[in-house]
């Protein structure tokens, strides 16, 4: 069983070896972190959160964390997180929820995601992702959220998205995709909703 917490609230963690450690140290319940946002232990199951505010996100970082077993639900979004360290969350099969979004993450990176068969809930907003991207997108079936705010993502790329029957929402603000883009969409994915907040 995992827990939920935020790399910034791990106490004398400086080094991506050190919060490693401190995450095995943790789970093998050697280590206590306290309180985290209000919540007392026991925490959440099932997630790893490392939101840490803009941080340096060293990859060694992102390889410890998915070298544990049973992990879910990842938000390492809003950190320095770039193209490379996408191979090592790609290793974590049993995600299902992944929060990469205010991250430097382009195209190329959601090639190293592309395998996550299981993941249900993926958030992309204000990244570097285009049309291009889409096409990765596109075969994560189980997806039932995607949101894509902020990128440089067109009519052309959510056409991408037909092929994810389980989607049933998208946000949008701040895209190019047009209303005939989403009916277009919504024809080939009837259930699905648009947020364009």
């Amino acid at each position: 069983m995992l827990y939920s917490c935020r790399l910034a609230d791990i106490p004398d963690c400086n080094s991506a070896e050190e919060v490693g450690e401190c995450l095995l140290a943790m789970l093998m319940g050697e280590r206590s972190i306290g309180p985290i946002h209000g919540v007392t232990s026991p925490l959440v199951p099932d997630q790893v959160y490392g939101r840490v505010e803009r941080h340096p996100l060293e990859p060694d970082a992102v390889k410890a964390i998915s070298e544990l077993r049973g992990i879910r639900s990842l938000n390492i979004g809003e950190t320095t997180l770039r193209d490379g360290s996408l191979g090592s969350v790609g290793r974590i099969r049993s995600l299902r929820s992944l929060d990469i979004g205010g991250t430097d993450v382009t195209d190329e990176g959601l090639r190293l995601i592309a395998g996550l068969d299981h993941l249900e809930w993926l958030r992309l907003r204000q990244t570097r992702v285009t049309d291009r991207g889409m096409t990765q997108i596109g075969g994560l079936s189980a997806l039932r959220y995607l949101d894509i705010s902020g990128c440089e993502i067109t009519d052309n790329g959510i056409r991408e998205l037909r092929r994810l029957p389980y989607l049933r929402l998208l946000r949008l603000a701040d895209t190019h995709v047009t209303e005939n883009g989403r009916a277009e969409l919504r024809a080939n994915v009837p259930r699905i909703d648009f947020d364009l907040r």
